[in-house]
């Protein structure tokens, strides 16, 4: 990883497929070199991993699936601090999407009345994922008070200044929240695979 300047904010590329199709993630944004150097940290240092074998093609876990309160905890403490990535992380977590199809997620690809989402996959084709029932309504409340309903993108999920979120910013957050929550040994598809561990 390197750390660059691009006009006047600095960023890096992380070389991983875990979280997305891109062979690239670019994390970017950062004011000044000691913000992106002390994210590069994070992402070097977290889940006590060299910068190598964390973005190995490896998906074992180096510690056990958490339980249903440890996933209920992170689902908690990402809550308190900001309810769209709350939603995002719940949509891995509950219907094993990946983050780049999160990011991309439009409301026309969401029936509300029929509890299913149509997941766009790197063929383009879709698959039909089930809603359930808690998350469903979390959704129908969000579309119900969002301002990204009418937005012209049509996305679900869009930033303060009415962007997409980026994959780069989206994993931030995620490992992030993981450290919060003491679950930072985990990896992206090790997270959207829970659903399958404990429901």
């Amino acid at each position: 990883m390197e750390i660059k300047c691009e006009g006047s904010k600095w960023f890096f590329t992380l070389n991983n497929n875990l979280i997305s199709d891109e062979e690239e993630v670019k994390v970017s944004g950062f004011s000044t070199r000691s913000g992106a150097e002390k994210a590069m940290k994070i992402f070097s240092l977290l889940n006590k991993y060299d910068t190598h074998s964390l973005y190995s093609n490896s998906d074992l876990p180096s510690k056990p699936l958490p339980n249903k309160e440890e996933v209920e905890n992170f689902l908690s403490v990402v809550k308190s601090d900001n309810y769209i990535y709350y939603l995002m992380f719940s949509l891995a977590i509950y219907c094993g999407m990946r983050l780049g199809e999160i990011a991309s997620l439009k409301w026309q690809d969401i029936c509300l009345s029929g509890a299913f989402i149509d997941v766009y996959q790197r063929t383009k084709k879709s698959i039909e994922v089930k809603i359930p029932l808690s998350l469903l309504l979390e959704l129908k409340m969000y579309y119900n008070s969002n301002s990204s309903v009418s937005s012209e993108s049509g996305l679900v999920f869009i930033n303060s200044k009415g962007e997409p979120f980026t994959l780069g910013v989206l994993m931030y957050r995620l490992i992030y929240y993981l450290k919060m929550s003491k679950l930072d040994h985990l990896r992206f598809r090790n997270l959207k695979h829970i659903h399958k561990h404990l429901y």
